[in-house]
């Protein structure tokens, strides 16, 4: 009876507790009478009932966050369904489905980087391009289309700010240096004096703007000489809270180059439009 009290308390102690009643209900059966055993077998049953309550709540939550993984998983959402993977592994590390979900994901992927990759180093390819031949508003597309891809490379938005730096360091006229409102399908003309002769080939129009509009829209910019107009563009407005810097170029277009112009003129189509500057580089 001794021998088997004292087995059982080690076992209690060291918390395997189906082994201890075990132990518990031997010594019982040695000494009826002794309240000791059915008091510790008490004990131990309630120690096995929290175990066992514990260990359910952990199959429910394990079985949860599969049920997550799987559906995020189906819906392409890799991210998510690896990171609910990784909560069920840590809740049973010896469990082989959410490591084998893990290392699929892991290598899907892998597959989908190198095939951005891919796409990214070609648009830069084509932007760096057009940035050597000093064609800014297309290098600075051809960059921003790479930035989404890989959101994490510096490059592309550094090159951006390389052009804007040089592009700001050789205006030559500040058409606007107040902000102004334009409204959907109003048109509103900025006169200013003519740019020098010399250069205007390699002239571009800056104009700051932002979308006052819930949706995308379309900005027309046009360019003229007293009551004749020349020539124009149309820039595509994003539905986008910030500010951002439109940049074309249009030393490209003959009468641009050949004309004396002195007046631009904007008409959104679509939505309202805030304009804080326009200017025009010559590099």
């Amino acid at each position: 009876y001794d021998a088997a009290i004292a087995s059982a308390d080690q076992l209690f102690e060291s918390e395997d507790y189906e082994a201890a009643k075990a132990e518990y209900e031997n010594a019982a059966g040695l000494k009826p009478d002794e309240s000791y055993p059915q008091e510790r077998i008490s004990e131990t049953n309630i120690k096995i009932a929290a175990i066992a309550e514990e260990l359910a709540q952990r199959q429910k939550q394990y079985d949860d966050l599969v049920s997550a993984g799987d559906f995020q998983f189906d819906a392409d959402n890799y991210q998510k369904a690896k990171a609910s993977y990784k909560e069920a592994l840590a809740l049973f590390p010896e469990e082989n489905y959410p490591q084998g979900k893990i290392d699929e994901i892991e290598n899907i992927l892998a597959a989908e980087y190198e095939k951005a990759r891919q796409e990214y180093n070609k648009l830069v390819k084509e932007a760096d391009r057009n940035f050597e031949q000093k064609a800014y508003d297309n290098a600075i597309s051809y960059y921003m289309s790479a930035a989404k891809i890989l959101p994490e490379e510096t490059y592309p938005e550094e090159q951006i700010k390389a052009i804007r730096k040089t592009i700001e360091e050789n205006v030559v006229v500040n058409v606007v240096k107040t902000r102004e409102d334009i409204a959907n399908n109003v048109l509103k003309k900025f006169n200013y004096e003519p740019v020098p002769r010399v250069g205007r080939k390699e002239s571009y129009i800056v104009v700051k703007a932002r979308n006052l509009s819930d949706r995308d829209f379309r900005l027309f910019l046009n360019y003229g000489k007293d009551g004749q107009k020349n020539g124009g563009f149309v820039i595509n407005i994003p539905e986008e809270n910030g500010v951002r810097d439109y940049i074309v170029k249009v030393g490209g277009q003959y009468k641009w180059v050949s004309e004396n112009n002195n007046w631009i003129s904007l008409q959104p189509e679509g939505g309202d439009v805030e304009v804080s500057f326009i200017q025009i580089s010559q590099e």
